[in-house]
C-alpha cells in the first residue's frame, strides 16, 4: 500500500502542478476562444500530460507486478499446491491487469491482498485525476501483457496499452498506443519454492548476497559458511529462476538461476541446496540404489547441514565434508 500511495501522490502532484499553468479551466469565466494564448497554453500542458502517461503506466506496472507476485505467493503457499506453468502465467497476467485471478471477464476470484493495485484500478484513478484537475477525459485500453525474466533478480513486464485523451473544450483528441516496458525488482519478495513447499512453515525473502556475487571461482569453505548464515540468494547458472519456482520447476536457468542454502532441522542425508532439497532427488540412504548421490555433512556449519558432492565442489568445500553415504 505504501508503494501505491507514493505513486498516486506523485500523479496528483504532477496533475496539480500542470493545473497552475492552465489559464483556461472548467471554472474560468473567460471563454477559451476569446484568446489564443490560453488555447496555446492548454494544448502545451495537455500535450505534456499525454507524454507523461508512459512513465505513469511504467511506475504503475512496478506496483501491480510486485503485488500480483506477492498475491499468488500467498494463494499458492496457503494450499501448498503448485500450479502448472501455463496456469501461473494466466493467473499472474490477470492479477496484474485486473486483480482477478481466474479471468478479467468473469472476475470470480480476487487476487488476495492487492487492494486495487492492479493496472485497471490504478489507470482508472489516473483518469479520474486528469478529469478533476485538467478537465479532460482519459480512456485506457489494455490489449495484452507479457512477463518474462532475463536477469536473476528482476522480472521484465511489457504492457500493450492504448490511451486516448480528449479535451471537449478544444475538441482535440490525443491517440496513442505503446508497448510500455518495466524492469521490476523481485528483491524483498518471498521465495515461492520455499513457501509453497512448506505451506508457509518456512519463509525466506529473496535478498541477493554480496558474497562471490556472479563469481563462481571465489567460493571456499569460509565464504560458503557465511552464505549459509546469511540465508540469502546467489546467482547460479544451475539454479532455478524466480518465476519458475512458482510452478516448482527443476530446470536450470543460465540467465536467471538463483539458489540458497536451506536451514531446516532435517536429519535425512539430503542436499541442503534449496532447489535440490525440495526436488527430493539429491539424497542417499546408505543402500546401493542407482541414482543416489554422495552426500557430505558439515557439522561445523550446522548439525543438519549437508550437500551433495557436486554442489560441495562448486562451493569449494569438498575437502571439509564428512561422507555420509553414496
Amino acid at each position: 500500500m505504501k508503494g501505491k500511495k507514493a505513486i498516486l501522490m506523485t500523479i496528483t502532484a504532477l496533475l496539480l502542478s500542470a493545473l497552475f499553468f492552465v489559464v483556461f479551466s472548467k471554472e474560468s469565466s473567460i471563454p477559451v476562444y476569446y484568446s489564443s494564448q490560453p488555447i496555446k497554453t492548454r494544448v502545451l500542458v495537455l500535450d505534456e500530460y499525454v507524454k507523461t502517461i508512459p512513465k505513469i503506466a511504467g511506475d504503475s506496472l512496478d506496483i501491480s507486478t510486485r503485488d500480483a507476485l506477492n498475491s499468488l505467493y500467498i494463494d499458492y503457499s496457503k494450499s501448498g499446491v503448485f500450479p502448472s506453468e501455463q496456469l501461473f502465467y494466466q493467473n499472474l497476467k490477470n492479477c496484474i491487469i485486473c486483480g482477478k485471478k481466474d479471468s478479467c471477464q468473469a472476475g470470480l476470484s480476487d487476487c488476495v491482498a492487492m487492494n486495487s493495485t492492479d493496472m485497471m484500478s490504478i489507470l482508472s484513478l489516473v483518469a479520474n485525476l486528469s478529469y478533476n484537475h485538467l478537465n479532460v477525459n482519459t480512456d485506457f485500453k489494455i490489449y495484452n501483457l507479457y512477463v518474462s525474466q532475463n536477469y536473476p533478480f528482476d522480472v521484465d513486464v511489457v504492457i500493450d496499452l492504448e490511451y486516448n485523451v480528449y479535451d471537449s473544450y478544444l475538441d482535440i483528441t490525443w491517440k496513442r498506443r505503446d508497448n510500455i516496458s518495466k524492469v521490476v525488482s523481485i528483491i524483498g519478495l518471498k521465495d515461492p519454492l520455499t513457501g509453497i513447499n512448506t505451506m508457509n512453515m518456512f519463509e525466506k525473502q529473496v535478498i541477493p548476497s554480496d558474497i562471490c556475487a556472479y563469481n563462481e571461482t571465489c567460493w571456499n569453505f569460509v565464504n560458503a559458511q557465511k552464505f549459509f548464515e546469511e540465508q540469502t540468494f546467489t546467482y547460479s547458472p544451475v539454479g532455478t529462476s524466480f518465476l519458475s519456482r512458482y510452478w516448482n520447476s527443476t530446470n536450470p536457468s543460465t540467465c536467471c538461476g538463483i539458489e540458497s542454502f536451506v536451514n531446516i532441522s532435517d536429519s535425512r542425508n539430503i542436499s541442503f541446496l534449496d532447489h535440490y532439497y525440495f526436488s527430493g532427488r539429491y539424497y542417499c540412504t546408505g543402500i546401493a540404489i542407482p541414482g543416489e548421490k554422495k552426500i557430505l555433512s558439515y557439522p561445523s556449519i550446522s548439525s543438519y547441514f549437508k550437500l551433495d558432492e557436486y554442489t560441495a565442489g562448486r562451493y569449494g568445500m569438498s575437502d571439509q565434508g564428512i561422507v555420509m553415504c553414496g
